[in-house]
């Protein structure tokens, strides 16, 4: 197992009721990010002192990353500029004229329904799993991307493409 970096974060959840945590919501702890482990830190505390033998790990969905006050102010003001500047409008016409729904509604969104998933949805989950390096959250045809440097880029896709050499 390699350890990536240490980061601290807060338990906000237990998605599990006998999960060893399930007490703990609102504690703070030193974890470390393992790039074997998926879905879970590991206590920094505890890997240490066990030699990465029998340690305590956190789901990742069940707790938030502590970011650094300034990087996460500067994440918001960058979020809230690309917001202003996204053009909902032109979205709601391809959604429109693509006859694209979400979830078997009969009708494309509002400009208000994309607003408040990308600012109330996508953006909270991209910030809450952000730790310091890139991350993509997306859902409906959007893409909430927060970069390493802080930049916060907002995309509708209709079609894209990969190749995974």
């Amino acid at each position: 197992m390699n350890i990536e970096k240490t980061i601290q974060v807060r338990i906000t959840d237990v998605s599990e009721s006998s999960y060893w945590y399930s007490e703990q919501i609102g504690k703070e702890y030193d974890v470390y990010v393992i790039d074997s482990l998926i879905k879970d830190y590991a206590i920094k505390e505890d890997y240490d002192k066990c030699n990465a033998e029998a340690f305590r790990m956190i789901r990742k969905e069940d707790c938030e990353v502590i970011l650094d006050k300034e990087l996460e102010s500067k994440i918001r003001a960058n979020f809230t500029e690309a917001l202003n500047r996204f053009d909902f409008a032109k979205v709601q016409n391809v959604m429109t004229y693509l006859d694209w729904t979400w979830c078997g509604e009969k009708y494309s969104p509002s400009q208000g329904q994309m607003i408040n998933m990308v600012q109330n949805e996508l953006f909270k989950w991209a910030i809450k799993d952000f730790n310091n390096k890139q991350t993509n959250v997306g859902s409906g045809g959007f893409l909430v991307t927060i970069f390493e440097d802080g930049k916060v880029q907002i995309q509708f896709v209709v079609e894209e493409s990969y190749s995974y050499d």
